[in-house]
């Protein structure tokens, strides 16, 4: 019975140890939908995704929302599971294009830290062109009622003279509340600052959550250490 309660215990330590760490959050690619590659329809909505409508999305599924009619196609996911989230001079001031995703950590994670690296991709225009715009990365967590805290945000401003293909690592510290962890959203949308010809299109990919076993859990495995190491012991003796 020793060697089994010994055995049960390394178990269940080992099988805290290897959920935590990174969680992926890369979009996949849908071929069907027809969508920009989003797993669920892209939306005309000149005020975004709010998070109200993550809280009713379904869990792991990508959405978007553009804010002009013509601008339907710089919302998306491309075929190799980039997000792609382009704005030109169409859109109005303050306003722009937005992707959202719910998801679920396991019961014993706590966030604390989000990253991901984002390319400026393409621009379009005239070269002396003003045009701008902010992209901003928001992470919400929610309670069981649906209402959202803010975790963790970044904002950088994108111009068209900007230089292209110069890959940056972004990481964002995650302040984590327990009472916030039923579920998860994460937003990306850009925003026009000035109104110029041209526009940018921006990629965002290698999206990760750093993970930790929550404090409670530590406990939870220093106790069965202790009973795997008395175990150990006794067996000996």
């Amino acid at each position: 019975m020793k060697k089994y309660i010994t055995l049960a215990a390394l178990l269940t330590a080992g099988t805290a140890f290897a959920n935590a760490g990174e969680v992926n959050l890369n979009p996949t690619y849908n071929a069907t939908t027809g969508n920009n590659g989003l797993a669920s329809p892209d939306t005309l909505n000149e005020n975004g995704i709010s998070t109200t409508d993550v809280w009713n999305y379904e869990f792991n599924e990508w959405h978007g929302t553009y804010a002009q009619k013509n601008l339907d196609d710089q919302a998306g996911v491309t075929s190799g599971g980039v997000l792609s989230l382009q704005l030109g001079n169409a859109a109005p001031i303050d306003k722009g294009n937005f992707l959202a995703v719910k998801f679920k950590l396991e019961e014993f994670e706590t966030p604390t830290s989000l990253s991901f690296t984002y390319e400026k991709a393409s621009h379009w225009g005239e070269d002396s062109s003003a045009f701008a715009c902010n992209y901003v990365c928001e992470l919400y967590g929610f309670n069981d009622s649906g209402e959202s805290m803010s975790l963790g945000s970044w904002t950088q401003e994108v111009k068209r003279t900007d230089s292209l293909n110069e890959d940056k690592y972004v990481q964002i510290t995650i302040i984590a509340d327990e009472d916030y962890s039923s579920a998860y959203g994460l937003l990306f949308h850009n925003t026009k600052t000035v109104a110029a010809a041209g526009g940018v299109n921006v990629h965002i990919s290698n999206i990760k959550l750093t993970t930790i076993p929550e404090p409670s859990t530590f406990g939870l495995l220093a106790g069965l250490g202790a009973l795997a190491l008395i175990g150990v012991r006794r067996r000996r003796r």
